[in-house]
């Protein structure tokens, strides 16, 4: 029997390997492009919705303290400050009131402002009786609502509706019939 000659093993690491083509290369990176540019996308639009939520709850939170002020004595005049506010200025202020500082806007937004609207047929200032109600009494077809929205963007918006005789407040999403609340 002819023994045949022994091929020389390669070494593992000398072999030539299996790899990606180039068109395998550039369609793996395409994808990823797309879903960062997805992802970066929905970043973008849940802060700038959490940049105006902050704003809604801190207003929603002030207005509650000026309204437990004037439970304890005097009437709370309210006034909203409508119209493009930038980071740092004040939104609402309160006169005769005790202990209540005027409201100003946080700094998270950096460098954009916040806009500010009350709709036509409501009004930008109300009082706080120290009966736990509110004077002017709002109708019960025309709530007061205080829209926010960041500077230079339709949406998100948000709101704060004070309702009713008693001054409810609730916080929502304007919607055809005002302020939708309990939904933010």
């Amino acid at each position: 029997m002819t023994r045949r000659p022994m091929l020389p093993r390669w070494p593992r690491l000398l072999r030539p390997d299996r790899s990606y083509t180039l068109v395998e290369l550039m369609v793996t990176v395409v994808v990823i492009g797309i879903l960062s540019g997805v992802v970066i996308d929905i970043g973008w639009r849940e802060w700038r919705r959490e940049q105006v939520n902050s704003v809604v709850l801190e207003l929603a939170g002030w207005l509650q303290k000026v309204r437990r002020g004037a439970l304890k004595g005097h009437s709370c005049v309210v006034t909203i400050q409508t119209g493009l506010r930038a980071s740092g200025a004040q939104l609402a202020q309160v006169d005769n009131c005790v202990s209540v500082e005027p409201l100003r806007l946080s700094g998270l937004s950096g460098n954009r402002g916040f806009d500010v609207s009350v709709p036509e047929g409501t009004v930008n200032s109300f009082t706080f009786t120290p009966a736990g109600t509110l004077s002017p009494p709002p109708s019960p077809q025309v709530p007061i609502v205080i829209t926010v929205a960041l500077e230079g963007h339709s949406d998100p918006q948000r709101c704060v509706r004070i309702d009713g005789l008693l001054a409810a407040i609730d916080v929502g999403i304007p919607g055809a019939g005002g302020c939708v609340a309990g939904r933010i």
